[in-house]
């Protein structure tokens, strides 16, 4: 298979990104694109950027064409991976790779001088690797500039992120020359602006374009579906209707997460801490209208077993949890960024939780729910002997939280083994977990305007009779 690595910066992803990416495909069996990670060279224009946006951007504009893959990792491992690294990670696997690289970056070598000869291990790349060179407005080069395994083509069309950058940056229109996906999300999150991104977002939906995620089990949610038909575009929509409970919201979006679409959940079900309470009033022209965004992220988990060697990644948009396996007491110990904060902890088991999950394990375990949205982790015990009295913490969400076995390694650990457990899917035996905010993940949760977070959580903790 002949794959084409098209490192980026996604930052953002320009019309010309899509059009060359879209062109490589129809040349190449595959296209990764590579969203780049942090920069070492000065180039801090990418860094200025969280990875969550840049990850955001770069599903909308590449994730819907055949044939291209966006490969986010070093967004969320924080690094920046060198080509030389990858490029082996694709011999390995027999695929027969290409480095997608502009005239800008091979100018200059004929005498070795080219911006490649100056990555890690460059002239070993330059003379084995095989390149895509594009050709790229005001950067000429001859023929005796080209690496030695090259294929090369023209522009398809030229751009400039910088200059997408800069206009959005001093309030003028940019809209033209990016996707419109794109310029919607960079004015709502109010990126390039020097502006935070706000805590709750307005989405002005003129003519709903529906995914609708519908439980199976529920006869009423299969009615709705029916009245919503003709307002489904599973291709482009903007909006993901889910129609039963909390349940249905959490299963659409572990599927549907990368299409970077808000979700709009409509209670069929009990709870329904997520969803928007309309059942008994809905009409499908709600739909329509200006609705309050509130972003929610997805939590990555680390699961590792020292015996095995095994490590598993996932995410939970709930939360993740270890429990003992049989009749003996868990014994763990808590870090938070590395800092020992309990030292010994001896029950049933630890559960981390996202603010909008907190209304699932986290409130049965004893936890004061959050409100979505909040800036919190939940970090919550499940009937702990030690320390005696101990139910839960608030953790920043930009920590780092570890539980493990205090008995790994030993025999002991055999007889008082884990479980772990990421939004309910099993990890098998486990030695620790490892938690923290994803920064590639997260989704955005539609409401009607009037909707009150805060309120939803005053009414969880009185209930009414």
């Amino acid at each position: 298979m002949s794959i084409v690595m098209f490192g980026t910066s996604a930052n953002p992803p320009g019309l010309h990104h899509e059009v060359t990416v879209r062109f490589l495909a129809s040349k190449f069996d595959r296209v990764d694109v590579w969203p780049c990670g942090p920069r070492t060279d000065g180039k801090n224009s990418t860094n200025g950027t969280a990875p969550i946006h840049r990850a955001a951007m770069a599903d909308l504009a590449y994730g819907n064409i055949p044939g291209v893959i966006v490969e986010s990792s070093d967004l969320e491992q924080d690094e920046f991976s060198r080509t030389w690294k990858i490029r082996e990670k694709y011999l390995a696997s027999g695929e027969d790779v290409w480095l997608a690289v502009g005239t800008d970056l091979v100018k200059g070598g004929r005498d070795g001088k080219s911006d490649i000869h100056r990555w890690e291990r460059g002239n070993e790349l330059w003379q084995h690797a095989k390149f895509v060179v594009i050709a790229r407005e005001g950067y000429e080069i001859d023929s005796c500039d080209l690496p030695p395994h090259h294929q090369y083509f023209n522009s398809v069309q030229s751009g400039s992120s910088s200059e997408i950058r800069d206009l959005a940056f001093h309030w003028r229109p940019f809209e033209y020359l990016v996707n419109p996906n794109i310029a919607t999300y960079i004015k709502r999150h109010n990126l390039y602006r020097g502006l935070p991104t706000p805590a709750v977002m307005d989405y002005p939906i003129e003519d709903p374009q529906l995914l609708v995620v519908a439980d199976s089990w529920n006869e009423e949610a299969k009615r709705m579906t029916e009245i919503l038909a003709p307002l489904v575009n599973e291709e482009h929509p903007n909006l993901i209707v889910t129609l039963g409970g909390d349940g249905t919201m959490l299963r659409a979006i572990h599927k549907y997460w990368r299409l970077r679409v808000p979700f709009f959940g409509i209670n069929l079900g009990h709870v329904g801490f997520l969803l928007n309470n309309i059942r008994d009033i809905f009409v499908p022209s709600m739909l329509a209208g200006n609705h309050v965004l509130l972003p929610s992220p997805l939590l990555h988990v680390e699961t590792w077993n020292e015996t095995s060697g095994v490590l598993q990644k996932g995410l939970a948009f709930n939360d993740a949890w270890l429990e003992r396996k049989r009749g003996g007491m868990a014994v763990m110990e808590v870090l938070v960024n590395g800092e020992v904060w309990i030292p010994r902890a001896v029950g049933d088991g630890m559960l981390v939780s996202t603010a909008a999950g907190s209304t699932a394990y986290a409130r049965a375990m004893g936890a004061t729910p959050l409100a979505v949205g909040d800036s919190s982790m939940l970090l919550v015990g499940s009937n702990l002997a030690e320390p005696f009295g101990w139910k839960s913490a608030h953790i920043p969400l930009d920590d780092v939280i570890e539980c493990r076995t205090l008995e790994r390694g030993t025999s002991v650990s055999k007889r008082r083994p884990l479980y772990g457990f990421v939004d309910g899917e099993d990890q098998g035996e486990v030695d620790g977990m490892r938690i923290r905010t994803s920064r590639i993940a997260a989704v955005e949760l539609a409401y009607l305007h009037g909707y009150d977070r805060r309120r939803k959580v005053m009414e969880l903790q009185f209930p009414r009779s």
